[in-house]
């Protein structure tokens, strides 16, 4: 077609161990390519398909062999831009443009005016976990979007006239503005007795967390790391202990 995009792994001597291109017989760009901790990539295109342009999220595992695409229908133009990142465990975040009527994964969002800006999360298998739209009368993009090891993630982007995210309200001061926002606070334990057990949560997304545990808080007490990975059940991190009856504290570490 007039464009395609394309993503390429070299290695540290610069050699080219593979390459994959995103092409069809219209236009296609390259909106960001990132990694997780097991080298798996993950490819944002933009397709100027029929009846209405769409992103494409693509997981490639450390050979470029294609495990699985993702179809996000925006009809943004090939002017808007966009952004992607991967944190360690698989989990992607991808921001952009979209037009009218947008579809991810039958989650659908209609834009208040000339463009809304979003940003998505995706968990490793590729399913939709949560979508945010910031809008307004006039055009808004997603440019730019990074995480923490907390669960915090980061948008940034243009607008122009007023726009409305959240319970935030802001209004440009020309033509367009920069917008930075924050979208999450900090992860917060969630710990339930159940029957002999202790149940502890927290969003898979703070990586960069570990659990500890005391029987006593005091300032010279030594936290202890507890013992055996967390399981991942839907977007949290679950970690049960069995329930002593005594008194136990539990808080969440960087690592």
């Amino acid at each position: 077609g007039s464009t395609d995009a394309f993503a390429a792994k070299y290695d540290r001597q610069g050699n080219m161990v593979w390459m994959t291109t995103f092409a069809t017989t219209r236009g296609d760009l390259g909106y960001g390519f990132s990694l997780d901790a097991l080298a798996n990539g993950y490819f944002l295109t933009w397709t100027d398909s029929s009846g209405g342009s769409q992103l494409v999220l693509q997981k490639f595992n450390p050979a470029g062999v294609l495990q699985w695409n993702r179809l996000v229908r925006v009809n943004s133009d090939s002017s808007a831009r966009g952004s992607l990142v991967a944190d360690a465990a698989g989990n992607t975040w991808f921001t952009s443009q979209f037009t009218g009527l947008a579809d991810f994964a039958g989650k659908k969002l209609q834009s208040l005016g000339a463009g809304d800006a979003f940003v998505a999360r995706y968990d490793a298998s590729g399913d939709l976990q949560w979508v945010v739209q910031a809008g307004g009368p006039g055009a808004e993009e997603g440019r730019g979007v990074a995480v923490d090891g907390f669960g915090g993630t980061y948008l940034t982007g243009r607008f122009s006239s007023s726009m409305v995210f959240g319970a935030l309200n802001l209004t440009s001061s020309g033509q367009g503005d920069i917008f930075l926002t924050r979208l999450n606070e900090p992860p917060v334990l969630e710990i339930n007795h159940s029957g002999s057990s202790v149940v502890i949560s927290w969003p898979s997304a703070a990586t960069s967390l570990k659990l500890q545990t005391a029987g006593v808080v005091q300032p010279n007490d030594q936290w202890q790391d507890v013992v055996g990975a967390p399981v991942v059940i839907g977007a949290r991190y679950v970690v049960t202990n069995s329930f002593s009856g005594s008194n136990g504290f539990y808080r969440l570490h960087r690592r």
